[in-house]
């Protein structure tokens, strides 16, 4: 905020993902007969710097598309609220007068000029940015925790199954949903919808909030508003945790069939790379096999293997 107040927006959901870690893995540690204390939450915390849970909610990604549908959202908002204004506001077709008529001179673009179009209309453009650019951020917000939370699933990938990509955990989530008809997805949505509900009336409630403490600051209005959405949400992660845990063991077979079928096209793709013969080939794919049952078997055991080793 020292930078650039705006950077706000950015660093608060960012910080929301180490903690959300911790209280998953807090969650998962009872299925290891662990107990949960205030020590293992902060061994948990660290644990989401480490391979392989580093990327688990994919959140450059994440906030990448989240952006962009947030700008979609700016946009299309602000032709629907100029095309109101333009009808019912004189003051805003005077600014745009002024600014169209400013631009059509051939003079070199003073910002001094520019300045004090601004500063003469500051409440109404004030006001053009509030009812824009918050719900933008809003919806992108919802948008965000909507990506991180689906991705959350790879976490049970990652603590079951062993491989040394991890880009396979995110593959093997899509793949599995494929193999479900999208099952996956809608019964995630069907179980947490109240998770995006809080969150978005905690929003809501946090920029109305600002809004009538500080009325011009859009800064303080978005960051009050995501303070607002994570702290109303967080109520209902207790739940999630639950649902998501129900998730994964209800399509363990989909995992377990997208998973040998990425080890399938990996064999296939080795197969027409490589001029093999079919011994090798048959060896090849007993390796493969024998390697996923012995990831199944040691899987089950790593996210506490990881918990001790940090112990020790």
């Amino acid at each position: 905020s020292i930078i650039n107040p705006l950077l706000l927006i950015v660093i608060l959901p960012f910080l929301f993902f180490p903690i959300f870690f911790s209280g998953y893995f807090n969650h998962l540690s009872l299925n290891f007969d662990d107990k949960i204390s205030f020590g293992n939450t902060f061994k948990y915390f660290g644990l989401f710097f480490r391979q392989p849970f580093r990327n688990s909610f994919k959140g450059i990604v994440s906030f990448a598309k989240a952006f962009l549908i947030g700008a979609a959202t700016f946009m299309t908002a602000s032709f629907i609220v100029s095309g109101i204004l333009t009808k019912t506001s004189p003051e805003f077709v005077a600014v745009m007068t002024e600014f169209n008529t400013f631009l059509e001179t051939d003079e070199p673009i003073s910002y001094d000029a520019i300045y004090a179009i601004l500063e003469a209309h500051n409440g109404l453009l004030n006001n053009f940015i509030i009812w824009t650019l918050v719900p933008s951020v809003g919806i992108g917000f919802i948008m965000f925790l909507i990506f991180i939370t689906y991705n959350s699933l790879t976490i049970y990938l990652k603590v079951n199954v062993q491989t040394n990509s991890p880009a396979f955990y995110p593959y093997l989530l899509k793949e599995a949903n494929k193999l479900s008809n999208k099952k996956i997805l809608k019964d995630f949505f069907a179980l947490n919808w109240p998770l995006f509900l809080l969150a978005a009336l905690g929003f809501a409630g946090g920029a109305i909030l600002a809004f009538y403490l500080n009325r011009f600051d859009f800064t303080q209005i978005a960051c009050c508003g995501l303070v607002g959405g994570m702290l109303l949400s967080s109520f209902f992660l207790p739940f999630f945790f639950n649902n998501m845990e129900i998730i994964h063991e209800y399509y363990s077979e989909d995992f377990k069939k997208a998973s040998d079928e990425i080890n399938k096209n990996m064999l296939s793709q080795l197969q027409n790379s490589l001029k093999i013969s079919e011994e090798q080939q048959e060896q090849i794919r007993k390796a493969l096999e024998e390697l996923q049952k012995a990831a199944e078997e040691k899987g089950k055991n790593e996210g506490k293997n990881d918990v001790n080793s940090d112990e020790n």
